[in-house]
């Protein structure tokens, strides 16, 4: 039976999630037997049902973990709470404390993480990470978590200390060294009061007799650390918020903007925050551990995180997950990073996860699959952990280089209509025929940009802004009559900088209407295509054109021979940013990066196999 399910159920049938995490937690001490004995203090639980309550009950005394208004419940809900007490089929006998906060975790509607950027460790990562800093741990370190969540790695890092200090020792020593690890070694933070409070239990459940840290606080890490903790801990293990840049509040951005200069900027990843946080708090030579987006390696919107990593980390190792989400929930493409404060700038070991195989994080760590590569080998333009084989392909290709392609021309995006049901045709009746007739542009979307060419669907974009008046696009103006209450609620028309009848973001007409390459932003690989048919895109298209000095020099087609080479596209891979799956982005920013031959010898190539013997000679 799945447990976990069932309980979120439960919290979800009811629109409570706490009542599901109480319920857990009451059958968790009944099938257990060792905290308190529940059926003696049934009433005082159901009159008053709330973790206070129950984890008062074990302590024997009053606790104040969590803020909740008294919760009497009706006999309905009684009745409901003893069938799963005494259900043999739902059995918590065997369960660890942890359980309680999966539930939790798991009941968190999908829209509430995303806003808080809340994405919790899946066990097997976990462990994992565990096992990667098991060695390294004597027993009495200090480690906190600044983001803890239900606290995951609180727990593994309990476990850690305890393996290390207590073999087969009586209860009595066992009792003191759990008391001492919660209350010297272990700290978090979090800035949900009920994950917070779920921390403590979980940590609390570890042993029968009840001790509540007072170390796992409600806080706002980035700004309410105290500063009596700068340097103080020997780990920072953490799962830091993904909160992209646009999910940022202004007025909070100003604030972590000014905190955190050194490593966020403009479109910067709130998480990128942490690693700077993490820093401050250890003492040198601490170790930082984080499962994180992998973009903080590439995205050139965190080269200020990179200098900072290497100007004040040494990396000791990286697992890439190249494209595998293992977060089920949640499109994310994570790293983990462990990395030692200051350190010796010495060697790191980088496992790139290949996506074609089974899933198994511990097969992976027990085989000890890797590349080892030097500190000296990352940059602050990207962190590629290459083996040598990709390395030789990129050193094979620059060798015969010249120039970039950013140097030989100039990259835009395709049109932004602001709303594709009014702006986008085809012609299947007559009034459309007069529209496109008017201002019709042939269109095309990244899915018709295939690897034998353009496929064009009978598609066309209403390219209104190339009519200087209005009067004379008739059939135009009463297709789009029909979608005006939502044309003029865009924000430049609502500026006043477009007309209602206008195309959102129409970029020059003259990029579109002359020959040009184009491409998908994101791709599985290299989809260049050569285009004199004139073909208007969308924005998930890109066009390249030639500098006006090499306009003549260049021929475009024969460029297209190279960059849809084999070649080419291994070279574009040894640097390209790495989406979920085999996907890779294709952002101007990053395809301007690919080097080309001199012109005089791209003009040769009749066809991919002659770019490719050009770089075997």
């Amino acid at each position: 039976m799945d447990i976990v399910g069932f309980f979120c159920e439960l919290g979800e049938a009811r629109e409570d999630r706490l009542f599901a995490v109480k319920t857990a937690l009451l059958k968790f001490f009944a099938d257990k037997g060792c905290y308190f004995h529940v059926p003696s203090h049934a009433e005082e639980i159901y009159n008053e049902f709330t973790l206070n309550k129950m984890i008062g009950l074990w302590a024997g005394r009053e606790v104040n973990i969590l803020s909740e208004k008294p919760c009497f419940l009706e006999e309905a809900d009684r009745n409901l709470i003893e069938s799963i007490l005494e259900s043999p089929l739902i059995n918590l006998a065997d369960a660890k404390g942890s359980i309680i906060g999966r539930i939790y975790e798991y009941s968190i509607p999908r829209g509430e993480k995303k806003e808080k950027g809340a994405i919790y460790t899946p066990e097997d990562i976990c462990e994992y990470m565990r096992d990667m800093i098991f060695e390294s741990v004597t027993g009495y370190e200090k480690m906190t978590d600044p983001a803890c969540g239900c606290g995951v790695f609180l727990e593994a890092f309990y476990d850690c200390l305890m393996a290390k200090r207590c073999f087969m020792e009586s209860d009595e020593l066992i009792w003191e060294t759990h008391r001492q690890i919660l209350g010297e070694c272990i700290y978090g933070a979090d800035s949900s009061p009920e994950a917070v409070a779920l921390s403590k239990i979980i940590l609390a459940l570890k042993y029968p007799r009840c001790y509540i840290s007072e170390n796992i606080v409600c806080r706002d890490s980035l700004l309410s650390t105290p500063p009596a903790l700068k340097g103080f801990f020997d780990y920072v293990i953490s799962n830091p918020p993904y909160v992209g840049h646009k999910g940022i509040p202004s007025a909070y951005r100003k604030k972590i903007a000014e905190k955190y200069s050194a490593v966020f900027r403009d479109k910067s990843d709130l998480s990128y925050c942490f690693f700077a946080l993490g820093e401050t708090l250890l003492k040198k030579e601490g170790k930082l551990l984080f499962v994180t987006g992998r973009y903080f390696a590439q995205s050139r919107h965190a080269e200020s995180l990179r200098s900072f990593i290497k100007e004040r980390f040494t990396v000791n190792e990286a697992v890439d997950f190249f494209g595998l989400r293992p977060f089920k929930t949640a499109g994310v493409d994570p790293m983990i990073i462990l990395m030692t404060k200051g350190g010796d700038k010495g060697d790191l070991i980088a496992v790139k996860y290949d996506p074609a195989k089974p899933f198994d994080l511990m097969k992976i760590r027990r085989a000890g699959v890797g590349i080892v590569l030097s500190n000296e080998e990352l940059t602050a333009e990207g962190f590629n952990f290459l083996s040598d084989s990709p390395k030789r392909v990129a050193e094979k290709v620059i060798s015969k280089c010249t120039m970039s392609l950013g140097e030989a021309g100039q990259f835009f995006q395709g049109v932004i209509t602001g709303c594709d049901k009014a702006f986008v045709t085809d012609s299947y009746n007559m009034l459309n025929s007069d529209c496109i007739n008017e201002t019709g542009r042939k269109w095309i979307k990244s899915r018709d940009i295939r690897a034998e060419g353009v496929f064009f669907g009978d598609k066309y974009v209403l390219y209104t802004n190339s009519v200087q008046n209005a009067a004379d696009m008739p059939a135009t103006l009463a297709r789009l009559l029909a979608f005006k209450p939502q044309l003029i609620k865009r924000r430049e028309c609502k500026k006043g900088s477009r007309e209602w009848y206008e195309l959102q973001w129409p970029r020059k007409s003259e990029l579109f209407e002359n020959p040009k390459i184009i491409f998908p932003y994101k791709s599985e690989g290299n989809r260049f295509l050569y285009d004199e048919q004139g073909y208007f895109f969308s924005a998930d298209i890109y066009g390249f054109v030639l500098n006006e000095a090499l306009r003549g020099s260049l021929e475009l087609k024969k460029l297209t021979y190279l960059l849809n080479s084999p070649l080419y596209d291994r070279y574009f891979k040894t640097f390209a940013k790495k989406l979920g799956g085999a996907l890779y982005e294709y952002y101007p920013n990053t395809v301007q990066k690919l080097m080309i031959p001199p012109l005089e010898v791209i003009n040769g190539f009749e066809n991919i196999k002659d770019a490719e013997a050009y770089f075997n000679e």
